[in-house]
This record gives C-alpha cells, structure tokens and sequence, in this order.
C-alpha cells in the first residue's frame, strides 16, 4: 500500500475513532444522569464535561506530539 493511501486511511480511522470516543462519553453521561436525583444530574454532566475537555487537552500536549514524532 502506498504511503499516501495509508495517511488517508489512518487519518479517516482516527476521525471515526474519535467520533466514537466521543458518542460513547455523551452515552455513559446520559446513564449516569439517569442514575441520579434530578438535582444532581447537572453536576454529573458538568463533571464529564470537564473529564472530557481535559482528557482532549492532555492529548493535544502530550499524545498528539508523540502522534506525529512515530
């Protein structure tokens, strides 16, 4: 396989990965939520946002430049 076909072909994985990833999150904060009184179910929501948004930054300064050394 060409080296251009397998740049695209990994590129188009990690998107639909991450797409996935991403799902799966907004998944387990609705079974959550539902797990909950009413009155606690926006702090849950808040608490997986926040895990989420520094689970991406963490990635963005440290995986994402181990991703484009290798």
């Amino acid at each position: 396989m060409s080296p251009e076909i397998q740049f695209v072909l990994n590129s188009f994985s990690f998107l639909i990965w991450g797409v996935l990833i991403m799902w799966m999150c907004a998944g387990f904060t609705m079974l959550e939520s539902g797990s909950v009184r009413t009155k606690n179910a926006s702090v849950i929501c808040l608490k997986n946002v926040g895990l989420y948004a520094i689970a991406g930054l963490m990635f963005y300064l440290i995986g994402y430049n181990r991703c484009m050394w290798t």
